[in-house]
């Protein structure tokens, strides 16, 4: 070895703006064999340099990216010199790391309450669902106990042959509203109804009744029966 040159470059002025303008700080480490390691934060167009030695937090090791400069025959940052910086004896190493700021600006609870706001909306639906069930069962129970109290009272009032024929002038009517509700309102709006009183049609019923042509009342007491 005939000469050998050492030189200190000032590493900050590399490491800034590298990082956009608000970028918030990541620690860098910068280490080679024969100085050891320097510690530096670099956040946007600022560079602290914190101090000798690995100073990062451990609790992100596991975030670690690693760039070695010993793949490196020369830095180009040093063409203008006129010769080359070579790595032989004390290659250099960058540890990236991130920092308390960075994370603190990247937790979030926003995925766990939308996981939980999705959950209630979910347990929610289900919920109305049940209780819309249950609604629906009680109305069904409640139209089925009244339709056999009315089918008791009808029984009980008229015999067999009037009940049925009841029942039948009911769903009669019922389907004739249906279809002739909507006709009889538009001819009534629009002035063309032919009848009178076709707007309370809707309400008559047929008679129910029975023709005998011949037909013998006996009106008779028993004696004793009132007082």
């Amino acid at each position: 070895i005939v000469a050998m040159i050492k030189s200190t470059l000032n590493w900050a002025t590399y490491f800034r703006n590298v990082l956009t303008p608000n970028a918030l700080p990541v620690r860098v480490v910068l280490e080679n064999s024969c100085d050891g390691a320097f510690t530096y934060d670099v956040s946007g167009q600022e560079v602290n340099y914190i101090g000798k030695g690995d100073l990062h937090n451990s609790k992100f090791d596991d975030m670690v990216e690693t760039a070695d400069f010993s793949q490196w025959v020369e830095l180009e940052e040093t063409d203008h010199l006129g010769f080359g910086i070579h790595q032989d004896l004390c290659p250099y190493n960058l540890r990236v790391y991130p920092t308390l700021e960075l994370e603190d600006d990247n937790y979030s609870f926003r995925p766990f309450l939308i996981t939980l706001s999705v959950a209630l909306v979910f347990l929610f639906s289900i919920g109305m669902f049940f209780v819309y069930d249950r609604l629906v069962e009680r109305r069904q129970k409640l139209v089925m106990a009244t339709a056999m109290t009315n089918l008791a009272v009808v029984s009980n009032l008229f015999p067999k042959n009037v009940r049925d024929r009841v029942y039948a002038a009911e769903e009669e009517e019922l389907a004739a509203k249906k279809a002739g509700t909507k006709a009889k309102l538009k001819s009534f709006a629009d002035g063309t109804s032919n009848h009178p009183n076709e707007r309370f049609d809707v309400y008559k019923t047929k008679p129910i009744a029975d023709l005998f042509l011949e037909t013998t009342v006996l009106f008779a007491d028993i004696s004793g029966f009132t007082a």
